[in-house]
């Protein structure tokens, strides 16, 4: 039997749970950031181990995606026991001083690059500013399991049943075939 008191499987579900609340949870777009709420979950877990001293013995389930391993010459930290772990590829130095770059204005050169037409413009702004919403609030749900843990499974919708109810709305949304 398993004393891991937070299986990766479990706060995985958690997050489609909170996904499917949040109406961030959509059956086209949920494989594309799958990989992104594991390996959160696992860094999650690492830091809630980490900060309460337990061990991490046990290896983390499943071959860790490219993209999260240390670039050549970056150095991975250490755990609790002297275990390995890699640097998680979001977690790269930032400057206090330098704005993201999501909020840096592009180069505006405009001989090399070709202009938008306004409405084009509007609409790409538009769902620019709808991802940094929905990874904002993912980045929230995922903080708030960080700091106060897993919520009780009894006063939680299961996943499964929020995922009919998303799907059924989408089946709702698209126009009839005749």
């Amino acid at each position: 039997m398993d004393d891991d008191p937070y299986p990766l499987s479990t706060v995985v579900d958690r997050a489609r749970g909170y996904l499917h609340q949040a109406g961030l949870f959509d059956s086209e777009e949920f494989p594309a950031i799958e990989d992104d709420v594991t390996e959160l979950a696992r860094e999650i877990i690492g830091d809630v181990e980490s900060s309460l001293g337990m061990s991490c013995s046990r290896p983390a389930p499943g071959p860790l995606p490219a993209r999260s391993r240390p670039a050549p010459g970056r150095v991975a930290r250490s755990g609790p026991g002297g275990c390995a772990r890699p640097i998680p590829w979001w977690h790269t130095p930032v400057r206090a001083q330098e704005a993201p770059m999501s909020e840096q204005p592009a180069p505006a050169d405009s001989t090399v690059r070709q202009q938008l037409e306004p409405d084009a413009a509007d609409g790409l702004r538009a769902y620019a500013a709808k991802t940094r919403e929905s990874a904002d609030q993912l980045a929230a749900v995922l903080e708030d399991i960080a700091t106060n843990g897993l919520p009780d499974p009894e006063q939680c919708t299961p996943w499964e049943e929020l995922r009919e109810a998303h799907l059924a709305r989408l089946a709702a949304q698209r126009p009839a075939v005749a």
